[in-house]
């Protein structure tokens, strides 16, 4: 039995030496991508937005806004108008929006303006929808921009002059730059300095082109 001892451990030293290399290759393999893991998880850390990882991500918005509308008209809309029918609007908005990606989403918009300057007087209610495509954030503001296209709805006032009816849907089309100042997590100031209207009269195919300008509150929607 003392015969085969020498032949035996010729045997049993390679063996061994290759189960502890497999050991190893194991144990460093098993480090190796731990640490994988764990830089992963760190480079989605530090992608982040601060601001989503502890708040959550916002899927959308609420904008609560005043409205003031410049409207220029070819023909006298009403009767007691000055300057070929041009007009002052004042008025409100809504507008709620909710993103498909961090950078596009859908946007509606339910305004209603009144006239100032004018005796009788008109009002516009707009329904309107389109994209909305959010920038990078750029100098402690959110810029985008907007399209949209819906109906209006144009209510003059009693004795109102002219060849169009009292009550009227017409096309409308829309668009928009604008920026957000956040306040607080949930919170910003929005500002649209520049925003044109085009909305058409069914009743003689003409165009109206309206400028506008807005400010208000938006009130992020988060999960």
């Amino acid at each position: 039995m003392n015969r085969f001892t020498p032949l035996a451990l010729l045997f049993a030293l390679p063996l061994a030496a290759f189960a502890a290399s497999s050991d190893s290759d194991s144990t460093t393999a098993a480090a190796a991508t731990e640490s994988s893991s764990r830089m992963a998880m760190q480079t989605v850390a530090t992608t982040q937005d601060p601001d989503q990882l502890k708040h959550g991500t916002i899927i959308g918005s609420v904008t609560f806004s005043g409205v003031y509308t410049r409207q220029f008209t070819q023909q006298q809309p009403v009767m007691g108008t000055a300057n070929n029918g041009d007009k002052n609007l004042a008025g409100w908005a809504v507008t709620p929006e909710f993103n498909f990606t961090k950078h596009l989403g859908l946007q509606a918009d339910f305004m209603n303006t009144y006239a100032s300057d004018s005796y009788p007087g008109a009002n516009k209610f707009m329904m309107a929808a389109g994209p909305r495509y959010t920038f990078n954030p750029y100098w402690k503001a959110t810029p985008f921009v907007y399209g949209e296209a819906g109906e209006v709805r144009t209510t003059y006032g009693r004795n109102a002059g002219g060849t169009h009816p009292p009550t009227s849907w017409n096309p409308v089309v829309s668009a928009g730059i604008g920026f957000d100042k956040k306040i607080s997590p949930n919170f910003a100031l929005q500002v649209v300095p520049a925003s044109w209207t085009g909305e058409r009269f069914d009743y003689n195919g003409t165009w109206q082109n309206n400028f506008q300008a807005r400010l208000g509150i938006v009130f992020n929607l988060r999960k």
